[in-house]
Order: C-alpha cells, then sequence, then structure tokens
C-alpha cells in the first residue's frame, strides 16, 4: 500500500499545469498541503512568509 501512495505522490508532483493557472494552482496547493502533513485549507490561507522558519 505504500509503494501505491508513493508511486501516487510522485505522478501528481510531476504533472505539469503551466499550460493552465488555475489548476496549476490548485495542484501546487495540494502538494504543499501532503508537504504540510495535511494542513487544513484555511491554515494555509492566513499561512505568511514569517509563519515559517528556515532551516538551519
Amino acid at each position: 500500500m505504500e509503494f501505491l501512495i508513493s508511486n501516487s505522490h510522485k505522478k501528481i508532483k510531476a504533472l505539469d499545469l503551466s499550460l493552465i493557472p488555475s489548476l496549476e494552482y490548485s495542484h501546487n496547493m495540494l502538494i504543499i498541503s501532503f508537504i504540510l502533513q495535511n494542513i487544513s485549507f484555511i491554515d494555509m490561507a492566513y499561512l505568511k512568509n514569517d509563519h515559517i522558519l528556515k532551516s538551519l
């Protein structure tokens, strides 16, 4: 099962939606949601650069 999730994630991440800006934006929000461990949309809407810690 983990392989399927990993494989699907790679396919979703590799999609090129640059010709359709609204889909590209939605795609980017989906990817960042996965990276941030399924952060809610409302939390993403209020997220600012100041809230993100820089890596050491």
